[in-house]
């Protein structure tokens, strides 16, 4: 996939953001399927980019790693799962709009102001 979206809460309000690569190259995420219960995503603690946002995210497998996550003679997995990381995920603030089915644009996916850059930082109080 291209990316995906995470949103930040700050003082109880959630805040949209999209995370994808650097270098615009698809993202292959772990995950598991099975034709009578459908499909799922396998996610981990949160690393990089991904952390400021969120708690966890989606297993993202390198191109070294992608094959053998697909190759059904591999019975340990362990290796491939940690080896998945954040490197290279870059993220930026998007409109609200992507919360919404009905909203099914290319503008979803563009940079808007930082929303959380812009909340009020509070009163600052002299120590002295």
């Amino acid at each position: 996939m291209d990316g995906f979206y995470e949103w930040r809460e700050v003082a109880g309000k959630k805040y949209p953001y999209l995370i994808t690569r650097e270098d615009k190259a698809p993202m292959v995420f772990a995950g598991l399927y099975d034709s009578s219960d459908g499909c799922a995503i396998i996610t981990a603690p949160a690393q990089g980019v991904v952390a400021a946002l969120h708690n966890r995210m989606p297993v993202t497998l390198d191109a070294d790693t992608f094959a053998a996550w697909l190759d059904t003679t591999v019975k340990d997995v362990d290796r491939i799962l940690a080896a998945a990381n954040a490197n290279g995920l870059v993220c930026h603030p998007v409109s609200d709009r992507v919360n919404s089915i009905r909203n099914d644009d290319a503008t979803l996916i563009e940079r808007v102001p930082d929303p959380v850059a812009e909340l009020p930082k509070g009163k600052t109080l002299p120590l002295f």
